[in-house]
């Protein structure tokens, strides 16, 4: 047989005798499973069945999930089968597949828990009433037969509840999984700039409060680089914005494939960037910025309907002791006015 809901759920000989004895099944069992199979179940197999499910319907909530005949009777064929093994063979990973194949059935439509716990109750109550004069009679039999029952009907609830436990828990868990995603892209969709994919100006100025930080512990050289795009106003004017978006999102792609991979750049407002280059000094600041500078200025920007000739001017400046980030932004800023007053495209560096 398939013991594919036995290997899903961990279920191997060692972890069936733990259950078995946990709810108090022994071999000894096996003999009355098979006396109550041909003394009570097989002989009165239909007034068990019918009594079952007139008790079975008088709960609100099984008439809902029972709603019409073929339902009812695709029941009746379920339940009937579940019947006629009760028991038998209780100890067989067999046995136990059944059993969760069951349950998984149950969980996949929805059955609520304590419904299948009223259900199991109604079945085995089913079965006493069933019992014929002979068995009432003979209290030994009576109290072994109504105890094995209680044992066996445990068992099969607690892998019904085992499956159902399961199932919700990994159904948490993708959703759980679902939600940390969406706190992903949340997280990030708050923090990017929409149009250039960059992080947007809050995001890149704690940035660069956490590098100033890091860079003034560790005693090591850190740049920024302010970036400016020239006449921008002149490209929106005479092309429109659409153009004018166009020319952003190319700019901010070539700023990024020109930095090294440990630094950070940010769309800084406007068509103006800032750019942290940590671990630089003036010297490799400078370089960096002229790398970008050069290939920007170097090929033309290709819009739907023109090429466009653009050119960004830098300002650049590194963090002294003990300065901090508004004093740094405003020395680079200034560098950047410096490179937009002596004619643009170029770089300048801060005092």
């Amino acid at each position: 047989m398939d013991l594919q809901y036995c290997e899903k759920f961990g279920y191997d000989k060692s972890k069936v005798n733990e259950r078995l004895a946990l709810v108090g099944l022994s071999d000894a069992d096996h003999t009355t499973a098979g006396r109550i199979q041909q003394e009570v179940i097989v002989p009165r197999f239909n007034a068990i069945v019918d009594l079952f499910f007139d008790q079975l319907l008088k709960i609100s909530d099984a008439r809902q999930m029972l709603h019409s005949d073929e339902l009812l009777s695709a029941e009746r064929k379920n339940q009937s089968r579940f019947l006629l093994s009760l028991g038998m063979g209780f100890d067989s990973l067999s046995y136990f597949e059944d059993r969760l194949r069951v349950g998984v059935a149950h969980s996949a439509a929805g059955l609520p828990i304590s419904l299948y716990i009223c259900s199991f109750q109604l079945l085995i109550q089913s079965i006493i009433e069933n019992f014929p004069d002979t068995l009432r009679n003979n209290i030994d039999d009576y109290r072994t037969f109504t105890r094995f029952l209680m044992k066996i009907s445990t068992l099969d609830m607690s892998l019904a509840i085992d499956t159902c436990f399961i199932n919700q828990l990994k159904s948490f868990e993708q959703s759980l999984d679902g939600m940390q995603v969406l706190a992903s892209h949340l997280e990030k969709h708050a923090v990017t700039d929409s149009l250039t994919g960059m992080v947007n100006h809050e995001h890149v100025f704690s940035e660069l409060q956490q590098a100033i930080v890091k860079t003034q512990a560790e005693q090591a050289p850190l740049c920024i680089v302010m970036a400016d795009i020239d006449h921008f106003k002149s490209v929106n004017d005479n092309h429109g914005h659409l153009a004018g978006d166009g020319v952003l999102k190319e700019v901010a792609s070539r700023i990024k494939n020109s930095l090294r991979g440990f630094d950070i750049v940010g769309r800084y407002g406007g068509e103006e960037f800032l750019l942290i280059l940590n671990r630089a000094d003036l010297q490799t600041a400078r370089m960096v910025a002229e790398r970008i500078r050069s290939r920007i200025a170097a090929t033309p920007i290709d819009l739907p309907e023109t090429l466009l000739d653009v050119t960004i001017s830098m300002g650049v400046a590194m963090v002294k002791p003990d300065e901090d980030v508004n004093s740094l932004v405003e020395r680079a800023d200034k560098a950047l006015y410096n490179a937009k007053e002596n004619g643009r495209n170029q770089v300048a560096l801060a005092e």
